[in-house]
């Protein structure tokens, strides 16, 4: 059976992938990722909700998802 992982990376530049869940489906892993970067946003937005941000800086900086397939054993 395939099930599909959510990954989440905090810093791409000092951190590996982690698993935010598994899913059934590839739409599943997607929602999932969607509210990971809903909550990013709004972690971001709310850091620097009265200053601006460094130059060049957005709320995706640093920060990678992705989806990984793999097959569910016994």
């Amino acid at each position: 059976m395939k099930i599909y992982e959510a990954l989440y990376c905090g810093c791409i530049y000092e951190s590996s992938y982690a698993t935010l869940s598994l899913h059934r489906t590839r739409e599943g892993a997607e929602k999932a990722i969607a509210f990971s970067k809903m909550a990013a946003k709004k972690e971001f937005d709310e850091l620097y909700q009265d200053d601006e941000p460094p130059k060049g800086w957005d709320w995706t900086t640093g920060k990678e998802w992705d989806i990984a397939e793999t097959e569910l054993k016994d």
